[in-house]
This record gives structure tokens, sequence and C-alpha cells, in this order.
């Protein structure tokens, strides 16, 4: 397969991820956090703690948009803030155990509605789904590092 046949075939995909997450976005469930605030503190769970710069390139959001966002998850007890006692001009973020609980319950409720959205696949078909997702996730981390 040429370069340009691939390039199609992922510019299709792109598209219908694009469509997938579009939807995910506006679907409604009972939800404390915004998808903003969701994303933010899955990257923050991620690493024990992170610099508002890293967090900034990790969620593609601009610092002074994570700043705000940091203070009122702060203020809700969600996320800590520490200075880093060598170089004080360093600051590092992470997750409460308050934070960290809600991320859980958020993540089992998105998990548990988008699972009802799967019912119609065959358990075939969720394999072959799972497998190839498995398999493409590595590839386009190596891609996405070329842009």
């Amino acid at each position: 397969m040429d370069n340009k046949e691939t390039a199609r075939t992922l510019m299709d995909f792109a598209i219908l991820t694009k469509r997938l997450i579009r939807k995910f976005n506006t679907y409604k469930y009972d939800t404390r956090l915004t998808v903003e605030q969701f994303r933010t503190l899955t990257a923050l769970n991620s690493k024990e703690r992170i610099t508002l710069k890293e967090l900034s390139q990790t969620i593609e959001v601009s610092t002074s948009s994570i700043c705000i966002m940091l203070n009122r998850l702060s203020d809700e007890n969600l996320v800590y803030r520490e200075t880093d006692e060598n170089d004080r001009r360093n600051t590092f973020y992470g997750l409460t155990e308050e934070g960290k609980k809600l991320l859980e319950r958020e993540n089992d409720k998105m998990l548990e509605e988008l699972g009802k959205h799967l019912e119609f696949l065959t358990p075939e078909a969720k394999d072959i789904l799972n497998k190839n997702l498995r398999e493409v996730e590595p590839i386009l981390d190596k891609f996405f590092k070329t842009l």
C-alpha cells in the first residue's frame, strides 16, 4: 500500500473518530465534570505530578485556560498545587484523593454508558474491534510524534 492510499484511509478514520468524539462529547449522562475537566483530571491521573506546561502540551489546551481550570478544580479540592522546594519557579499539579475518587466514579459511569451502546455487537465483533484498536494505538502514537 502506498503513502497516498494510507493517508486517505487515515483521513477517513480521522473523520470517523471526530464523529465519535463529537457524539461522545454531546452525550448527556449524569456527571459533575465538563469534558475538559475530565480530560484534565485523566491527564493528571496518568502522572504523580506534572507542570502546567507539560499538562498544557499533553491535553493540547493553552496554559492560560488550564490555569483557570486548575484553580477551579483546586477550589473543589480535586487538584493540589505544589511548589518545588529547590526552585520556587516550578509549580506541580496532581490529583487529590477526592479527585482520584471522583475521576474513578466518572470513568465508571462513562464506561457503563458506552458499554450500553456496544450491546448490538456480537462477541466476535467486539474482539475484532478491541484487537484492532489496540494494534493501531501505538502506530498512531508514533504518527502523532511526527506532527
